[in-house]
């Protein structure tokens, strides 16, 4: 983090004698008020509690400016508001000369709770009081991070599968990301967000450098909103409940997740109905049945999974060619076991397509990419498997890791393509391939990565629906 970053507090003098203050940081000057709501000793403590360490963050510090005209502490109430709190409890952190320890506790108020609790509204005019601030307001922050960490964790393994040309092009790179991935790159992106995204690292690749927050991480934002309120408490005599109480989040490993044999096969029979009920005025030719089957018993990465055209398939040889990938070891093919050949055989056999289109396409022929695949061809699969599993009285498809109590409820599955990938190595590890034949068909240049499955606990009783699977 920077440490030479300054700013300075402006005064004018208006037509009427008061005194108007704006602040500056950088090349951009921002008026903050004017008297008797604001003076220069409340200007200077907000732009050095507030602003500036929110600038060192590269976040837009401007939108850290209480709205003056409609602070009013509470409408009469007494309750400060949360932002006005928070700086003060800011500035009281200045006792602390380390600045490392400094920013520990600084970093969670000025980077999440500030951004998620000062305002009451969508447009950031209303600030919210101390006193508004629930239990229950709690498990929406909590949630909306836990929700921000999957976005992430999914972000990055697709940042995994593209190429170096598009890791370079920042507008190429928007392309293939939606919006709430994109907002969340240039946040977390190059260095945590201190590296704008227009600007690369040595290696010129835009890079990603958090899965957002771990419930550890969550946790210590949470104990943060406790010492704001307590802080709040002692200065204003309050007596204002505590709001994380009973909200803390149990301290987890990260979540490996792979589909069990009975997740698996409710998919299957989930893909199998769609298939022979299509929704009224949805595409007939998705085949939602091989593209269970091919990402769960085959195991391409994402962008080869849409890349691949009937050409690939190679039914008289038994393999999906993968000519294109992001390694050397990565062009390769892939053995295909009985019961993806022959799902991939019929739908060839119904499309009677040209070599040159894509097995998985759109309706109009173009090539689905990520979030095609992800929301159009697999979410709705995946919402009737977690009924079907529900019906069977079975354990349901995984979630994001970390979830408890009513989240876990709240949260909808999480079955990403590197799930299905992940779990065909599982199954393979499971019925005791050997691991460069799994190395091969996975297109892993480093042993590391398969060793990872190969040597993650599974259950001792094996389900011999995989060894049908993998004849």
């Amino acid at each position: 983090m920077p440490s030479d970053l300054a700013g300075s507090v402006l005064p004018r003098r208006l037509a009427d004698g008061r005194l108007s203050f704006d602040v500056k940081i950088r090349d951009r000057r921002v008026k903050l008020g004017e008297e008797p709501e604001w003076d220069a000793q409340r200007a200077k403590r907000l732009l050095e509690q507030v602003l500036i360490p929110a600038a060192k963050l590269k976040m837009d510090w401007w939108e850290r400016i209480p709205d003056a005209p409609t602070r009013a502490g509470g409408g009469g109430s007494g309750v400060p508001d949360f932002h006005s709190v928070a700086s003060e409890y800011v500035h009281s952190l200045s006792r602390y000369e380390n600045p490392n320890t400094r920013n520990t506790f600084v970093s969670p108020v000025v980077k999440h709770l500030l951004p998620f609790f000062a305002y009451a509204d969508a447009d950031r005019t209303i600030p919210r009081r101390l006193d508004e601030i629930t239990g229950t307001l709690v498990t929406d922050f909590t949630l909306a991070k836990q929700a921000e960490r999957q976005i992430l964790s999914d972000l990055s393994e697709a940042l995994s599968e593209l190429d170096d040309a598009v890791l370079r092009d920042p507008a190429a790179l928007a392309e293939q990301l939606d919006a709430r991935e994109w907002e969340l790159l240039q946040r977390y992106g190059q260095r945590g967000g201190r590296r704008p995204i227009g600007e690369p690292g040595p290696g010129g690749r835009i890079s990603l450098s958090s899965r957002g927050l771990s419930n550890n991480e969550i946790n210590r934002c949470l104990t943060r909103l406790r010492s704001i309120f307590e802080f709040a408490n002692d200065l204003y005599d309050l007596a204002l409940k505590d709001p994380t109480r009973r909200r803390l989040l149990p301290q987890t490993d990260p979540s490996r997740a792979w589909l069990r044999p009975d997740q698996f096969q409710a998919l299957i029979d989930a893909a199998t109905e769609l298939d022979a009920s299509p929704a009224r005025g949805e595409y007939a030719g998705h085949s939602r049945l091989s593209a269970v089957l091919v990402l769960g018993l085959a195991g391409p990465r994402v962008s080869e999974f849409s890349n691949a055209r009937w050409r690939d398939f190679r039914g008289s040889e038994g393999v999906l060619r993968i000519p294109e990938s992001k390694t050397s070891a990565g062009e390769r093919d892939i053995e295909l076991h009985q019961v993806v050949l022959r799902a991939l055989s019929e739908r060839f056999g119904q499309l009677r397509p040209a070599l040159s289109d894509f097995i998985w396409g759109t309706a109009a022929g173009t090539k689905r990419d990520r979030n095609n695949v992800r929301n159009r061809l697999l979410a709705p699969v995946i919402a009737r498997a977690d009924a079907l599993l529900a019906e069977r009285e079975q354990r349901p498809l995984p979630r994001a890791p970390g979830l408890v109590g009513e989240a876990v409820g709240k949260a909808p599955p999480r079955v990403t393509p590197h799930v299905f990938r992940r779990t065909y190595l599982t199954y393979l590890a499971w019925a005791g391939r050997h691991q460069r034949f799994a190395m091969g068909q996975a297109g892993h240049k480093d042993a590391k990565l398969t060793l990872e499955v190969y040597q993650q606990p599974l259950p001792s009783r094996f389900d011999e629906r995989v060894a049908g699977w993998l004849r």
